[in-house]
């Protein structure tokens, strides 16, 4: 090993020693808390998840539908073709349908177009933003 290599891992070594006890207790604070259905639990803070600004159709079907139905590949029908969109929704039993399969992934498609941080809601608005339906 080098001489500078040993030096900056004796650095790093005596950094490590020099730590004070509170920076050591908040790294190794948990970063949750599981309780038990019908058991008691003892967790006196609350973990706050921040609310999520929900993306709109738009966003969604350039970020992740573009790729397939922008440019038609097969059995995809493209953004804005509301007759090949409307046949589609009509064969599948409407948007709920569509909605459904679009969740579950269908042939080629994979489940929620790889999108699998989307809620229901924003992949509908997706579907309503390609189809204009």
């Amino acid at each position: 090993m080098s001489v500078p290599a040993v030096a900056m891992l004796l650095g790093c070594l005596s950094a490590q020693a020099g730590s004070d006890d509170s920076v050591i207790a908040r790294r190794l604070t948990p970063v949750g808390h599981v309780c038990i259905e019908g058991q008691p639990c003892t967790v006196t803070e609350r973990m706050v998840v921040p609310a999520r600004i929900m993306r709109s159709g738009e966003e969604i079907t350039e970020r992740f539908c573009a790729v397939c139905h922008g440019v038609g590949l097969p059995n995809a029908p493209m953004i804005g073709d509301g007759a090949a969109w409307k046949a589609r929704t009509e064969q599948r039993g409407g948007l709920d349908a569509l909605l459904a399969s679009t969740i579950a992934g269908r042939n080629a498609m994979p489940p929620k177009g790889l999108c699998f941080d989307c809620t229901d809601e924003e992949l509908q608005a997706a579907i309503e933003h390609m189809s204009g339906l």
